[in-house]
This record gives structure tokens, C-alpha cells and sequence, in this order.
């Protein structure tokens, strides 16, 4: 049986539509004229034979489905784990391509992030979608009306000019006023954000697409002279035995009484102010000045919590 040439060129034919759908989606009428004219047109494939080479493909455990009178390959046969450190630096390749406004790479891009969440395994996917949502795949974004606001803000950044928004804050829900030098767009956790150095305060910070009311472009150009987003920080000689650095994070020196100075470069820095919180007295912003002032301010306002809790239990 193996040595049937009729069943060796039918499975010749199957992988050959494989190789043809990981490229693109095809038609019943595109697969059959390809496989003729690949056989000088010896043999014509009608209809129910490309259904049966696509059944066959579904049997084998492929996902194929059907959109636009197309048959499309869903997931590729290969299964593909990424940890999140590789992941990463997925994430950072296309931060520095949209940074610095490389659009042909960013298409080039899309196109290779789409073609690898083919590979993915389940683990993967979960993974990616979790906490690593590209602006390159559409289907990420939570909200379909962040789309068109994606686009906006992403030609926004494009033509390089400063900004004055009013901006409704997510916790407080006030409106403020900003002037911006525009970054980029990012998805985090599926919703669209502007990066922008805010010009008051000199940080980098995440506007939420949603809630900015207003826009407003500048005649100024973006200096494209970015602030330098670092904090150092000391961790005490216990805490620094367990301590894991973070993917934004690099350790700058080991010190004589057993601590360690840590650099740290992540954007939300809200968020890792309130990390280094946790760790109390195990750890010291050495600077610069304006984040340990942020980091008494927090500190203050946490002790003024239980205080009020005190106060309360005492009346009782």
C-alpha cells in the first residue's frame, strides 16, 4: 500500500494545501486551479475534492475555517511555548519600532506576530492575551470603539507635534488639563492608553483613550529628548537574598553590608511605587528626589488611613 503512487500524491496534495494555507486563505476554485497548474494541468480538482483534502486536514486536528468563501488555517501544525521573558521582548521590539516611527517594520511586524499566535500552544495563548496584547492584533483590544481612537492617537504621535488634552481621571474623576509631548499608543490589559511625557511634571505617563475629552495640537515639534524615566532604589541585606529583579529592572551594585542599589525603568511608576510599599522598611528610594517625596506622600497617606481606623475604634 505504501508503494501506491495514487495514495503517495494524494498525501503530497493534502500537505501541499497546508503549505498553501499557512501562507494566506484560499477559495475551493483557488486551491483547485494552484494543484492543476502544478501538475500541467494533468488532472482537474473539483469542488468535493478540495473538501475532501480540507476535511482531511480538520481529521488531522488542523483549524480550518471558512470565512468569505475562503478557507482560512486558524492554527498552524506546529505548537509553539513562549515564556513570558520571550514574550517580552516580543513587546519590546515593537515599542522600539513604533518609538521610532519605522512604519514598514511595523507592518512587517503585525505580520509576524499574526503568523506566530498561529503556533502558539494553549499555554502560550493564555499567556499573550493575558498580559501581552500587541497593538498589532486588533482582536485584543477589549472595546471595538478603541479601534478608531487607536488609529487617532496613533497619527496623532505620527505627526510629532505637543498636545494640550482634558483628560478625565480614572480614579478621581475629575477632568484636568495636560500638556503633552506625545510617545506612543500602547494596549495594556486590552485597553487602549497614550504614552506621554507629561511638560508640568517631567514623567512619563498613561492617558486612557476613553477618557480623554479633549484634544488639542500645539504649533511646538516634540523634542523627542525623552526624560529619563529611571528610579534607584536600595534593598536592605535581608530583603536583597530573596529578592527577584524585574523585567524593567538592573542591578546596579552589591554593597558592602550585604544591600543592593536596583534601577528601575517601567513606565507605570504608580504602580511601582506602591510595590515597593509592600516592602517596608526593607527598601529606600534613593532618587531622584521627586519619588521619594511620592513615596512619603504615599506613606503618609497610608498611616493617615489607619489613623482615622483608630480614631473611629476609640469613640466606640
Amino acid at each position: 500500500m505504501i508503494n501506491n503512487p495514487k495514495i503517495s500524491n494524494t498525501c503530497l496534495r493534502v500537505f501541499e494545501v497546508i503549505k498553501l494555507l499557512i501562507q494566506k486563505p484560499y477559495s475551493i476554485e483557488e486551491l483547485s486551479n494552484i494543484l492543476s497548474e502544478k501538475e500541467d494541468n494533468r488532472n482537474v480538482y473539483t469542488q468535493e475534492t478540495i473538501i475532501k483534502y480540507i476535511t482531511t486536514l480538520r481529521v488531522m486536528g488542523l483549524k480550518v475555517a471558512k470565512e468569505k468563501r475562503k478557507f482560512v488555517l486558524k492554527k498552524f501544525p506546529l505548537d509553539l511555548n513562549l515564556n513570558e521573558k520571550e514574550l517580552k521582548t516580543l513587546e519590546k521590539i515593537e515599542n522600539y519600532i513604533i518609538n521610532e516611527k519605522q512604519q514598514s517594520c511595523c507592518t512587517e511586524f503585525k505580520k509576524l506576530i499574526s503568523t506566530l499566535e498561529k503556533c502558539f500552544d494553549n499555554e502560550t495563548i493564555d499567556r499573550f492575551n493575558t498580559n501581552f496584547s500587541f497593538l498589532s492584533v486588533e482582536k485584543n483590544v477589549n472595546n471595538m470603539n478603541d479601534i478608531p481612537l487607536i488609529n487617532k492617537f496613533e497619527k496623532i504621535c505620527n505627526d510629532q507635534q505637543k498636545l494640550k488634552i482634558d483628560y478625565v481621571d480614572i480614579n478621581t474623576k475629575n477632568t484636568d488639563t495636560y500638556y503633552l509631548e506625545p510617545k506612543c499608543v500602547k494596549i495594556i490589559h486590552r485597553q487602549g492608553f497614550l504614552q506621554a511625557y507629561d511638560s508640568d511634571t517631567n514623567e512619563l505617563k498613561l492617558f486612557l483613550l476613553r477618557n480623554i475629552r479633549k484634544v488639542v495640537q500645539r504649533p511646538q515639534r516634540t523634542r523627542f529628548m525623552w526624560y529619563s524615566n529611571e528610579v534607584i532604589y536600595r534593598l536592605d541585606s535581608e530583603f536583597a537574598k530573596i529578592y527577584k529583579l524585574k523585567t524593567e529592572e538592573k542591578l546596579l551594585s552589591k554593597e558592602s553590608d550585604g544591600s543592593i542599589v536596583i534601577q528601575n525603568c517601567e513606565d507605570d511608576k504608580e504602580s511601582f511605587l506602591k510595590r515597593l510599599l509592600k516592602y517596608t522598611t526593607h527598601c529606600e528610594i534613593i532618587r531622584p528626589e521627586k519619588y521619594r517625596k511620592k513615596m512619603l506622600s504615599l506613606i503618609e497617606n497610608t498611616i493617615d488611613i489607619y489613623k482615622e481606623d483608630v480614631n473611629e475604634a476609640l469613640k466606640l
